[in-house]
């Protein structure tokens, strides 16, 4: 994903699925048709989303194929055709699960003249999550997929916190919970300082089920 992009207007249903498939193309391992649903700009603050929209391959209700790891030919063609739009200097389409069994294509713009969002160096400590921690990470992340693979993605966010309706997914999370009130100093530590981006990735999702 671009560094630069900024200004997503709402937040992926289900985002954690980034930690599980490593968001590039979060559906792309799943091997399956998904017909999109939602196509949402993010990063646009002077460029009308309809000629932005004139530019994609694709639309609402089209069909995508992921599999294997290789992005649909049409992200990458309509990801092209938008950087040829006056004012835009970059764009990257990803795609995510699911919105009432149909997945969402979020398509960062990165304008002319727009601020630029700069990442801090990576940190080079050795700081790990506690066993358990990446055991249950490592749990969540096959209960998740295999409740995708049945479209059973809906959640509760009414505590502050993702809770799937997929029973065993849910009960990883209610995990989280007792995990990271648990081992809260350990995962700022390794959030702030951890070499490891896997570490770091598994610590903010724990952090989210902090009180």
């Amino acid at each position: 994903m671009l560094a630069i992009l900024t200004g997503m207007r709402r937040a992926p249903i289900l985002a954690t699925l980034a930690g599980v498939l490593a968001l590039g193309a979060p559906l792309s391992a799943v091997g399956q048709q998904v017909q999109v649903g939602i196509i949402d700009f993010y990063g646009i603050e002077r460029l009308p989303a309809a000629r932005l929209r004139e530019a994609l391959t694709f639309r609402e209700g089209d069909t995508l194929f992921m599999a294997g790891g290789a992005r649909p030919a049409m992200l990458a063609d309509s990801e092209r055709r938008l950087a040829a739009v006056p004012g835009v200097l970059g764009a990257r389409a990803s795609v995510v699960c699911c919105e009432q069994g149909a997945a969402m294509v979020y398509i960062g713009i990165r304008e002319r003249g727009a601020a630029e969002l700069v990442f801090s160096p990576a940190p080079a400590g050795d700081e790990q999550l506690a066993a358990d921690v990446v055991v249950a990470g490592a749990a969540f992340q096959q209960a998740l997929l295999a409740a995708v693979r049945r479209a059973e993605v809906e959640e509760d966010r009414s505590q502050g916190h993702a809770l799937a309706r997929d029973s065993a997914t849910r009960a990883i999370q209610e995990q989280f919970i007792v995990l990271a009130r648990r081992d809260l100093p350990g995962l700022r530590g390794v959030l702030h300082h951890s070499a490891s981006g896997a570490q770091r990735a598994l610590a903010v999702q724990l952090l989210g089920y902090a009180p």
